[in-house]
């Protein structure tokens, strides 16, 4: 399916804190509800870090969606930024 999305529209970026492998993705509501779908069969998994990985972007995702405004005008969107960081700062453990 074409989502009609621009060329590089999966980055790697950096936050300048020395946390690596964060990720911009850029989703059309296709590519939305495909990895809505894959991360809730994901999340059913018998491998139980794979389903607690699964569960856990389902979660963030279904979030977003909660934001998303089901009443707005079709295509007249400029873009909804919406950042999932479970990263742990190691500054911040054991205090």
């Amino acid at each position: 399916m074409d989502p009609n999305l621009p060329e590089g529209r999966i980055r790697k970026i950096s936050t300048g804190t020395g946390r690596n492998g964060l990720q911009q993705v850029l989703l059309s509501g296709h590519n939305l509800t495909q990895l809505l779908s894959a991360m809730y069969e994901g999340a059913k998994e018998d491998d139980v870090a794979a389903s607690a990985r699964c569960s856990r972007l389902y979660k963030k995702l279904a979030e977003f969606v909660e934001l998303v405004d089901p009443d707005a005008e079709a295509g007249r969107t400029t873009g909804v930024t919406f950042r999932i960081d479970d990263s742990i700062d190691a500054a911040h453990v054991g205090q």
